[in-house]
């Protein structure tokens, strides 16, 4: 299973997503986003992970869209201005990062 480490925290990306770029802002409501290009078209798929566990998957996301987002000074404001309700998407059961627990020898 694949791992990321963000600000000394480790997580398990779901396999599924193994393949996404994965990048953590600063933010008070998203905790992760992620992109994959769609190799037939100049678009990429998207997700975004809130800090509530509530987790979406876009499609269709141009290229821009995302570096901007990835650029994005509030990325929370960005999703909401410029992907949500702009292009399909589906609610996630579950989440796709988790935080690995420590266990500690005690």
């Amino acid at each position: 299973m694949k791992t990321l480490t963000f600000y000394d925290i480790a997580y398990e990306v779901d396999e599924r997503y193994n393949d996404y770029a994965v990048f953590k802002l600063p933010s008070s409501n998203v905790d992760f986003c992620g992109h994959l290009p769609d190799e037939d078209k100049d678009t990429q798929n998207f997700f975004v992970q809130f800090k509530n566990g509530g987790t979406y998957l876009y499609r269709d996301i141009p290229n821009e869209t995302v570096i901007e987002a990835s650029k994005a000074e509030s990325i929370g404001k960005f999703i909401r201005a410029e992907i949500s309700g702009k292009y399909p998407s589906v609610k996630l059961e579950h989440k796709i990062l988790t935080e690995v627990s420590v266990q500690n020898g005690n």
